[in-house]
């Protein structure tokens, strides 16, 4: 998430993605501790268990999430894309 999501921004996107909108599995917490990784560390890293992102139009999420769900998974809502203002990051962690 941390390094392929701004790559598909233009320059005027921002990516806000909630981290309360989906719970890594315990093994993160496991290899966190264990080799006493920072936490933005591990969403570099290991993204926390978020395989893909898609991105799409707001109306076309629940459609999305049908999707994945006929194909045996779980698809979550994991955040939006903004206007991005002058000097801000392309992606931010809210929560």
């Amino acid at each position: 998430v941390t390094g392929n999501v701004p790559r598909i921004l233009d320059g005027n996107a921002q990516a806000v993605i909630d981290r309360t909108r989906w719970s890594p599995l315990p093994l993160f917490s496991v290899l966190q501790q264990a080799g006493k990784i920072e936490r933005e560390e591990m969403y570099r890293v290991f993204n926390m268990g978020i395989g893909l992102v898609v991105v799409c139009q707001d109306q076309a999420s629940q459609d999305v999430l049908t999707v994945i769900a006929e194909h045996g998974f779980q698809g979550f809502l994991i955040g939006d894309i903004r206007s991005r203002p002058p000097e801000a990051p392309p992606l931010i962690y809210a929560h």
